[in-house]
């Protein structure tokens, strides 16, 4: 009974030390961007329900809003 509690004990001791906790870190690249629009750059659309503004930003392109997502 003695030697089958102590190979217990020694194979859960084994098994609980060489269990090893990894930690994973992603870094999002975040970058805020602002701009100022003047009222007099709203442009309301032909239904009415809608106003827009276009902003000219180098840092958006097609990849951005296709996989990575623009927040405003």
């Amino acid at each position: 009974m003695k030697k089958l509690l102590l190979l217990l004990l020694c194979t859960t001791t084994l098994g609980l030390v060489s269990c090893k906790k990894d930690n994973i870190i992603q870094e999002t690249p975040n970058r805020t961007i602002i701009l100022n629009i003047q009222p007099n750059q709203w442009v309301r659309d032909a239904d009415g329900g809608t106003i827009t503004a276009s902003l000219g930003i180098d840092e958006i392109d097609e990849l951005n809003v296709d996989i990575e997502g623009i927040l405003v």
